[in-house]
């Protein structure tokens, strides 16, 4: 009976455990994720998910828009500013740039986010700087006579420095300077043409002639006027002239600029030289110590001093073969290029007429 008992007991107490023991749950069926094919958007638009778009679901188009400005706070002296709500960021497209040519260049005319917008250009290249260009240089006569005085004017642009250039009365240049390169009035007094403008920078010189006619204030003698026809002499001198001759050549003196010319035939070839005529009323006219050969003569006065003075006048002159005598004549000059390149004309006691090169002191019968 006490057994019976126990047995019972147990058995209800294993009743009760299993009752209480954990019951296994089933497990929740998998839910399928859905993918979404975004709406087709028109070219200008993108593609925006307003919220949380799983699978692309929910996906709208809209336009891009530039990102506003990062919002500013305003500082007030008794209180502390409140920030702005944040903005909403719009989505900004990317573009991929054109393919551009060879030469071309990307540019944007403007704003250009993401690259939209950007296009091909060609560059313009920066300007080269060249020489200086000379726009204008002008006289206010068309004519003058030899150093008379004329105003020019000029325009010019891209120099640095400027100059109105002539040839002046000894064959050299002769001008103004430190002119105002972009332009001015001058007044010149040119000897001889051309009047030439020069315009320069570190890059060149730009010239411009002036149009202006020059004409000669002497006039040439009737023996060389025709062959020098446009060039401007010296003013010829005019006067009494006396010559002598001798065994290798003559000498010929020019009351009017008082000089001696001593013509060689045979000393360096047809050469000459100038002497002045130091001889004074007074001075022994001969050296009596001097015995000439028969036929012969010994020069006197001023002839005679530049014989006896300088030997080798005498030494390639020789002997007188007669006596002086005196005629009227001429003698007139052209000044060229440079200071020594000085020619001279004069017409000797038999109507020739020698022309005297400055380069080498040589001589030669003028033919027209």
């Amino acid at each position: 009976m006490h057994k019976t008992r126990l047995f019972g007991i147990s058995l209800m107490m294993l009743a009760l455990l299993a009752c209480n023991l954990p019951r296994a749950t089933p497990s929740a069926a998998p839910t399928p994720y859905v993918m979404c094919t975004p709406p087709a958007c028109a070219s200008d638009e993108v593609y925006y998910c307003p919220g949380e778009c799983p699978g692309g679901c929910g996906t709208t188009c809209v336009t891009p828009t530039a990102p506003p400005p990062t919002p500013t706070f305003t500082l007030e002296p008794t209180s502390t500013p409140e920030p702005t709500s944040p903005p909403t960021d719009t989505p900004i497209v990317m573009c991929t740039p054109p393919a551009c040519a060879s030469g071309e260049v990307y540019y944007c005319p403007d704003e250009c986010p993401g690259g939209c917008g950007t296009i091909c250009v060609t560059p313009t290249p920066e300007p080269v700087a060249g020489a200086p260009v000379i726009q204008s240089f002008t006289a206010d006569r068309a004519s003058i006579v030899e150093g008379e005085t004329v105003n020019v004017t000029w325009q010019a642009t891209g120099g640095t420095e400027a100059y109105i250039m002539w040839m002046g009365g000894a064959g050299l240049m002769d001008g103004l300077g430190n002119l105002d390169p972009d332009g001015g009035t001058a007044a010149i007094a040119p000897k001889r043409g051309p009047v030439v403008l020069q315009v320069r920078n570190n890059v060149g010189t730009t010239e411009a002639q002036l149009a202006l006619t020059i004409a000669c204030a002497n006039a040439w003698v009737s023996e060389l006027a025709p062959a020098m026809e446009g060039k401007c002499p010296h003013p010829a001198e005019i006067g009494w002239a006396a010559q002598q001759p001798f065994e290798h050549g003559f000498m010929l003196w020019l009351q009017p600029s008082n000089a001696i010319y001593v013509f060689f035939d045979n000393y360096g070839g047809h050469s000459y030289r100038v002497y002045t005529d130091n001889f004074k009323e007074g001075d022994p006219e001969s050296d009596p110590n001097l015995t000439p050969p028969a036929g012969l003569l010994q020069p006197v006065r001023g002839f005679g001093l530049v014989w006896r003075t300088y030997p080798e006048v005498r030494d390639n002159l020789g002997w007188a073969t007669a006596p002086e005598s005196g005629f009227e004549t001429w003698r007139q000059s052209y000044q060229g290029f440079g200071m020594h390149n000085l020619t001279i004309w004069l017409k000797d006691i038999n109507q020739r007429v020698y022309k005297l090169n400055p380069m080498g002191s040589v001589w030669e019968i003028y033919t027209p």
